[in-house]
């Protein structure tokens, strides 16, 4: 048997305004994660630690056939969106969810204690995608992203995106019929992709002045399907910000997965 390939990456390891950390995760991943890039960002009256701005995380495993996708995008301090992902790396490594139910199931079994940010809490988003079948299932938190893009896709997110946020140390807020469950239907040459907010509200709190799905589409007419030249140019124009308008100002968790 294959060992899988996986790759996790916390912010709190990622805090330098301006610089991106982009990997490799077997040849059908590639990750990326950034603090952001304007050191003025309204968002920073909202992070918990001042001396790690860096609030997001990001999980990616791949066993060939099966890819598990899940970023995290905390408030008021980083732990809970790193402990949450640090826990589901441990539960996917002892075996994969077959069903969007079972994956709620184990989600709300996750559980953690003693942060120093007790306040903290978390967006999740998963998608779990099978190579064979086409086929994948997810569940989603908050308001961090999964998109398909591709010839025939539309670039919109596939989870819709809801108000719960979600913290390891409360395990009531974990509860699996406080989840949104979500399916989905894969092509040839598309993109999976997995992000937080600072992809589509680089301008922040501002998403019709960000990047929306049309431009992720646009993207992929330029690049195709290669996922870290996608991951590399996405996070840049994010960075940048759209039409003259800021960007960089929220922390980025990016995955970019051939489908």
């Amino acid at each position: 048997m294959t060992t899988p390939h996986q790759l996790m990456c916390l912010g709190k390891d990622h805090g330098q305004y301006g610089e991106v950390h982009i990997e490799d995760c077997s040849a059908h991943n590639a990750v990326a994660i950034t603090v952001g890039s304007d050191r003025e960002s309204p968002s920073k009256k909202y992070k918990g630690d001042k001396d790690n701005q860096n609030e997001d995380a990001l999980f990616v495993y791949d066993d060939g056939e099966n890819s598990v996708l899940a970023v995290a995008d905390a408030h008021f301090g980083w732990s809970s969106s790193h402990d949450l992902i640090e826990l589901l790396r441990q539960s996917i490594n002892a075996s994969l969810p077959k069903d969007a139910q079972e994956l709620a199931d184990r989600v709300a079994q996750l559980h953690s204690s003693g942060s120093s940010f007790p306040n903290s809490d978390t967006t999740l988003v998963i998608a779990i995608h099978n190579r064979k079948s086409k086929s994948g299932f997810g569940l989603s938190f908050g308001d961090s992203t999964i998109a398909l893009i591709g010839p025939q896709q539309s670039g919109a997110a596939v989870n819709p995106h809801n108000t719960r946020y979600v913290s390891p140390e409360r395990s009531q807020t974990l509860e699996a019929q406080r989840a949104t469950l979500f399916q989905f239907k894969t092509q040839a040459r598309d993109l999976i992709l997995a992000f937080t907010d600072g992809i589509d509200e680089c301008n922040y709190r501002h998403a019709e002045f960000s990047l929306q799905p049309e431009h992720l589409l646009q993207l992929y007419g330029d690049i195709g399907c290669h996922p870290r030249k996608y991951a590399t140019a996405l996070v840049e124009w994010a960075l940048r910000g759209v039409d003259g308008h800021p960007g960089g100002q929220d922390n980025i968790a990016l995955i970019v997965t051939e489908a």
